[in-house]
């Protein structure tokens, strides 16, 4: 008995100093900043901001990121002489499923040029990537090669003080991968989001709130067809994502026959509820391609998010 306890104690010891050296807060990662990189040097100036204040930095974007719950945000400048300076910012964002979440809400495109296993995007001197719980955003503007090479140098340095693991929403896991375009899968957890990318309804018929996990993307069959699109949202339990769906058909496909009806435009839209998983397909060329989505998805059961719960972070 003596061993087991000594036993777990260990465990739990070793648990507590991994934890330790594998996290990092914004104060302990901007100390460990390059003071300077390719002649560009950090400013001495360091500002943090919460939700609270967070308008003061971004006027008009702050919401942004308030609604994926974030932190905490840090603010620094590098600086070379007579010429303009380069903005990183790095955003706290609580956890992984919202640093992916903000990574994914305007990302074009997807490169490995910070490390192989971390998302980014760089383009026209605008470096953005995500890496565990950080939201990370360094801007040289205008672009030249030495800035290029000074932002990813930088953004290679930030990812390798973070330590964390990225996981993405479990829910992602349940879109069909077939004719799927990567870059366009979008997670929120707030339906102006929704309407953002695909336009649904001025109101939130869908019921789409901090509770639920909400992901939509887009699939297009050939490269000279039009772009179709499938969204999830996973609620709490199946009662709420029965109200959810029986709003979104009464609002949005009234007289719909077996959940799927054909729009003024000609394109088609279905939609089902699979235990606590609502399914949309919009926009789709012709009704077979909704029922095979909706049947890959469910897999032919009615609780295919079972392993998708919802996850809260305090």
């Amino acid at each position: 008995m003596k061993l087991f306890f000594k036993l777990t104690f260990v465990i739990i010891l070793g648990i507590t100093i991994m934890a330790k050296t594998t996290t990092i807060n914004l104060t302990g990662l901007t100390k460990q900043l390059p003071g300077e990189i390719n002649g560009w040097k950090k400013s001495a100036e360091e500002t943090f901001y919460t939700p609270g204040n967070l308008y003061e930095y971004i006027d008009g974007g702050a919401e942004l990121y308030i609604s994926y719950n974030f932190r905490q945000m840090l603010a620094q400048k590098y600086e070379k002489q007579d010429l303009p300076e380069i903005t990183m910012d790095i955003f706290d964002m609580g956890n992984s499923f919202n640093a992916f979440g903000v990574f994914s809400h305007s990302r074009e495109a997807l490169d490995r040029s910070i490390e192989p296993e971390v998302e980014s995007e760089y383009a026209g001197g605008l470096l953005t990537f995500w890496k565990g719980r950080f939201y990370v955003s360094i801007m040289a503007y205008p672009e030249t090669e030495e800035k290029k090479e000074t932002v990813l140098t930088l953004g290679r340095h930030i990812a390798g003080l973070i330590k964390e693991s990225s996981q993405k929403p479990p829910i992602i896991s349940k879109l069909p991968t077939g004719n799927l375009v990567t870059e366009s899968i979008r997670y929120f957890q707030h339906y102006i989001w929704l309407n953002s990318h695909y336009y649904i309804s001025d109101q939130d018929i869908l019921h789409i709130d901090k509770d639920t996990q909400a992901v939509l993307a887009r699939y297009k069959d050939k490269p000279d067809t039009g772009s179709y699109y499938v969204l999830l949202v996973a609620y709490p339990d199946t009662s709420k994502a029965k109200a959810a769906y029986e709003n979104f058909m009464k609002n949005y496909l009234p007289d719909a026959r077996d959940g799927i009806k054909q729009l003024e435009d000609g394109k088609w839209t279905g939609c089902k509820q699979a235990g606590n998983l609502v399914i949309a397909v919009l926009n789709a060329p012709g009704a077979d391609q909704i029922k095979t989505l909706i049947e890959k998805i469910t897999d032919g059961t009615r609780e295919p998010v079972r392993e998708c719960k919802i996850y809260r972070f305090q």
